[in-house]
């Protein structure tokens, strides 16, 4: 079967260059498979996003290309009904991992509360937090390459670790990332993952 994909995509290629004409990309179809419990792997093509839908709110891992960001953002929706989306943990700076933040951390409401509501503003619950490890935050704000320019401030992490793992809790559900190799070999930093503890 690889076989003949390569052979498909080899054809592919020798077609565009010969100057035949292609049709545009179409969309990759957006599809949710349950995972385990609360646990959903939202697809679209080679993009993955997790999404746990817990009593109090919704926690994303990764959240898609930009391109994709709003019909991710409705399958979420759909599986979460009223609920909010309150964390999105991104595991790496990929545009792949990261492209959607803006905009599903808008769709988002967070809970702030005690002495930090007059520090943090009155605008700040209407997004969701966005957990990254601190090394997930430097790649993003730093172009990486020489026609690279860094992912958009507005995109970037609210909250950062620094440790091997960390623990963040909403009301009812707490989580832990913890950090593992990452799979590229230039990005030398670890991932975060989360779980429900």
């Amino acid at each position: 079967m690889r076989l003949l994909a390569c052979g498909v995509a080899l054809v592919l290629t020798a077609a565009s260059t010969v100057g035949v004409a292609q049709q545009p990309a179409a969309a990759p179809e957006v599809r949710s498979r349950l995972v385990q419990g609360n646990v959903w792997l939202i697809n679209a093509g080679f993009v993955n996003v997790a999404a746990q839908i817990g009593p109090d709110g919704v926690l994303v891992v990764d959240s898609g290309t930009e391109a994709l960001a709003e019909r991710i953002l409705a399958e979420i929706k759909r599986l979460a009904g009223d609920k909010p989306i309150r964390f999105i943990v991104n595991t790496h700076a990929h545009p792949d991992h990261v492209g959607g933040n803006v905009i599903i951390a808008k769709a988002g409401r967070s809970v702030i509360s005690g002495n930090f509501v007059g520090q943090a503003g009155a605008g700040a619950a209407n997004v969701a937090k966005v957990w990254a490890h601190e090394n997930t935050l430097r790649r993003m704000s730093e172009a990486e390459g020489s026609n690279a320019a860094p992912t958009p401030s507005a995109a970037w992490p609210t909250d950062t670790f620094f440790t091997k793992r960390t623990t963040f809790t909403s009301t009812a559900s707490r989580y832990r990332c913890c950090i593992s190799r990452t799979h590229m070999a230039t990005a030398t930093s670890s991932s975060t993952s989360a779980s429900r503890m």
